[in-house]
């Protein structure tokens, strides 16, 4: 039986709050983000954890 496909990781600095109602993060904080199924037309990626906040 073979293994399900590895998702995508990526690690980067917030860079805009226009889902500010929806994310945790702020600007300027270091976020995980990992690969998923389709959410919306354009949302194909979901936050793992805050690394590091912004100071």
């Amino acid at each position: 039986m073979e293994t399900r496909n590895l998702r995508k990781t990526r690690q980067g600095v917030v860079i805009s709050n226009k889902m500010d109602k929806t994310i945790e993060c702020n600007v300027g904080d270091t976020v995980l983000i990992m690969e998923t199924r389709p959410l919306s037309k354009t949302k194909r990626w979901r936050l793992v954890q805050i690394v590091e906040k912004a100071k």
